[in-house]
């Protein structure tokens, strides 16, 4: 038997530990997520500026990513579709959606998509139990991708997340993704691309390009599955 695992962190403990482990990187699936027809855009008049699809959490993770949304508020339209409900007057919010081409709708709708691979404290989860835990969680859980960044940068739409060395590999900063270190530097770009709309349009387009050259489930069986089997 082998292991497959996205988190590339992960992978030379698990070797150390004598289990046999493969990188298999999160996908997308084209079918599902993906730019949306013209005809389907005749509200965009009244799009959010900045869109976020996940959890807020009650956890560590909370003050940081609320200092996220608040930040970039501050100056645009945000809309939420989580499990937490910010109160600010240019945030909007909606219950999370189980529907992914609702998902993928309001994904493409937004201007730019918010994605986070940043978590404070991974003890303080639920359901967490450190006796489960076989190799050191603290500095392997700082960063990690979620697959939720592939649903969304094959919208088409551009994607504005931390700088870290995994997602790094996958993307270029300021080409087929944004990424930002500081809350300076997220409310600086956040300003410089929402008044440049051609810059803004060319990175998610090149996200679109990177996705469907790189990351579908389909390439995916075949760049890490056969070789193994």
């Amino acid at each position: 038997d082998a292991y497959l695992i996205p988190h590339r962190p992960h992978l030379n403990n698990l070797l150390e530990l004598g289990v046999k482990a493969y990188e298999l990187p999160f996908f997308c699936d084209p079918d599902i997520f993906k730019p949306i027809p013209a005809y389907q855009r005749i509200w965009d008049w009244k799009s959010p500026e900045f869109f976020f699809l996940g959890n807020i959490g009650k956890n560590s993770q909370t003050e940081y990513r609320e200092e996220v949304f608040l930040s970039i508020a501050e100056n645009h339209k945000v809309l939420t579709c989580c499990d937490f409900r910010l109160k600010h007057r240019n945030i909007d919010y909606f219950h999370p959606i189980k529907s992914l081409k609702i998902q993928n709708w309001l994904a493409n709708r937004a201007l730019i998509n918010i994605s986070f691979d940043y978590f404070p404290g991974i003890n303080d989860y639920a359901n967490f139990n450190p006796k489960n835990v076989l190799v050191p969680y603290d500095f392997d859980y700082s960063y990690a991708i979620r697959q939720r960044l592939f649903f969304l940068t094959a919208t088409g739409r551009p994607v504005i997340i931390e700088k870290h060395p995994e997602v790094e590999r996958f993307f270029k900063n300021d080409i087929d993704i944004i990424m930002w270190s500081t809350i300076e530097e997220l409310i600086s770009k956040s300003a410089h691309y929402t008044n440049n709309p051609q810059e803004l349009n060319q990175i998610g387009d090149n996200a679109l390009k990177t996705t469907m050259n790189n990351h579908t489930a389909e390439l995916r069986l075949t760049q890490m599955l056969f070789p193994i089997l």
